[in-house]
């Protein structure tokens, strides 16, 4: 979270046995101001949130407590079955649309190109 709000810098494990990444990052921390400042900035923020964590989370477990299971507050997405969760109902019919669509297109193609051969071969005739 630190390393989010610039209050910190994130090394990875992997860049542990390279001593250069590890000086640079180190006087970085100590004598780049903007990280104290950053830091300092984020823990005012966390200091005077409006609602506490912890108190959060003693609030919300004294609610489940005293009225139990919220079917109003349950994700209705447990109940859905494979199709209803991937929207296949749906993506039957745009297929099933665009199957019609494409076949429509190939037959009106398929009779203007006969029509054009026909019109063609009447007048090599003449």
């Amino acid at each position: 979270m630190l390393a989010r709000h610039n209050g910190s810098i994130e090394i990875s494990k992997f860049d542990l046995p390279n001593f250069a990444n590890l000086r640079s990052a180190l006087h970085r921390i100590l004598f780049d101001e903007s990280y104290q400042r950053n830091a300092e900035n984020l823990a005012k923020r966390l200091e005077k949130q409006p609602f506490k964590p912890k108190e959060m989370l003693v609030r919300h477990f004294e609610f489940g407590a005293e009225f139990g299971i919220q079917p109003g507050l349950d994700c209705n997405i447990r109940n859905m079955t494979f199709a209803e969760y991937f929207l296949l109902d749906v993506l039957a019919f745009f297929a099933t649309c665009a199957t019609v669509i494409i076949v429509l297109v190939y037959l009106v193609l398929k009779r203007v190109v006969s029509v054009i051969k026909s019109v063609r071969s009447k007048s090599k005739l003449e």
